[in-house]
C-alpha cells in the first residue's frame, strides 16, 4: 500500500486517504491555485456531527471541493454525504461547491484537466 502525503499551501503536510486526493493536491500545485487541506468544519471529526472538508481552494473566493473517490463513497450521496454537501453550500454558495467523482478521475492527467476546466 502506498503512502500520499499532500503538502498544502502553508507548508502544512497531511497524509493523503487515497491517490486520488494525492492526485488532486498536485494538479493544484501545477496550476499554482492555494488551497488548505482537510478543512475542518463544524469542529471536524473532534465534534459530534462535524465533518471534515478535502480541499478548499482559492480562486480567488473559496470553492469547497470534496473528493468523492470510489472507495469511501458511491456513485450517489447518502443522506449523511448530503447533509454535508448541503452544508458546505450554506457556508460558501450552492456555486463554490464542486465535488470531484471516483469516475472523474481515473488518472492523474484526467485530474489535472479537471482542474484547469472547473477552477480556472
Amino acid at each position: 500500500m502506498a503512502i500520499y502525503i499532500v503538502v498544502d499551501s502553508s507548508g502544512a503536510q497531511y497524509y493523503a486517504d487515497s491517490k486520488e486526493e494525492y492526485w488532486f493536491s498536485l494538479a493544484l500545485w501545477a496550476e499554482k491555485l492555494p488551497f488548505d487541506f482537510q478543512v475542518p468544519i463544524d469542529g471536524g471529526t473532534w465534534r459530534p456531527g462535524g465533518y471534515v472538508l478535502d480541499f478548499l481552494v482559492y480562486t480567488p473566493l473559496p470553492v469547497a471541493v470534496p473528493v468523492q473517490g470510489d472507495y469511501w463513497h458511491k456513485s450517489e450521496l447518502d443522506p449523511k454525504e448530503r447533509f454535508n454537501m448541503s452544508r458546505l453550500e450554506r457556508l460558501y454558495g450552492a456555486a463554490n461547491v464542486m465535488p470531484i467523482w471516483g469516475s472523474e478521475m481515473p488518472d492523474y492527467e484526467a485530474v489535472l484537466a479537471w482542474v484547469k476546466r472547473e477552477l480556472k
